[in-house]
């Protein structure tokens, strides 16, 4: 890599970010395709995020990725947001304007960049139920809302988080969406059977806890389920391995990752 009075600055704002993979992703691609760029990881405490973006933007960075806990209370600093950033309500990937930074969200449409490229899934017309009703559930659940799924059931352990994504949903797509607890039993029996994709958004089953995933019956699982788990440690998760049993696909949250990762790249440099 070459870094000269010329290389342009883009990086990671989050804290902490030591575990981040996001250099390792960025730096080979610009140095692949011959863009004189360095991608570096900033750990930002949530007290000066205000300043850093004012900062990154006056020291001339083309653009940044943003990881918790400053998805959220970065907008106010923001110039302006995406349709998309603006109804998920979280950013993930800021692009240089003239007057500020531009926040958009990869990270819905990443997952759904995954499932299309290695299950050939798209979501017009598609069922689906959402485990968990976090920051993930919400962007996928947008995501899939505005490529005009049919029906979006959420089942989380309360209601309230969940019942927002589902009023935002109904408010501004034309998809259908409803709000179970894990203790709605039947009702999430039926909405299982009837769905084309499960999702599980929650940390359940993530390394180094792999025993545990969401308390649904598996055994209405079937062959004509595709079953996606955002999580990428372990390679596949137990809810994964039930659902293999039960004959479905499967997929893991790694192309999530990877290919959230691209459409930021993209947005930074029109280059794939």
């Amino acid at each position: 890599m070459k870094i000269d009075s010329q290389t342009k600055l883009f990086g990671l704002l989050g804290h902490p970010v030591s575990h981040s993979h996001s250099p390792q992703i960025h730096n080979p691609k610009f140095e692949e395709y011959g863009i004189n760029a360095a991608y570096l990881a900033f750990d930002v405490a949530p007290e000066a995020l205000k300043q850093a973006v004012a900062g990154f933007f006056t020291l001339g960075a083309e653009g940044a990725n943003v990881t918790v806990p400053h998805k959220e209370t970065i907008i106010p600093f923001l110039a302006e947001i995406s349709e998309e950033a603006r109804m998920i309500g979280a950013v993930n990937t800021l692009v240089r304007t003239d007057t500020g930074f531009r926040g958009e969200n990869t990270d819905g449409r990443g997952f759904l960049r995954s499932l299309f490229l290695e299950q050939h899934f798209e979501p017009e017309d598609q069922q689906v139920v959402i485990f968990g009703a976090g920051g993930a559930c919400r962007a996928i659940a947008v995501s899939l809302a505005l490529e005009k799924a049919r029906k979006i059931t959420m089942v989380n352990r309360s209601k309230g988080r969940a019942e927002a994504i589902s009023d935002l949903i109904h408010k501004e797509t034309s998809c259908q969406s409803q709000v179970f607890c894990y203790e709605d039993r039947k009702e999430v029996q039926e909405a299982m059977a009837e769905a084309d994709l499960l999702i599980n958004t929650t940390t359940l089953g993530m390394s180094p806890d792999v025993g545990r995933m969401p308390d649904v019956d598996v055994s209405v699982i079937g062959r004509h389920h595709l079953v996606a788990d955002i999580i990428y440690n372990p390679k596949e998760t137990l809810f994964l391995q039930e659902a293999k049993k039960q004959g479905a696909r499967t997929i893991n949250g790694y192309g999530m990752l990877v290919h959230q990762a691209s459409l930021s790249f993209y947005a930074w440099t029109g280059k794939e």
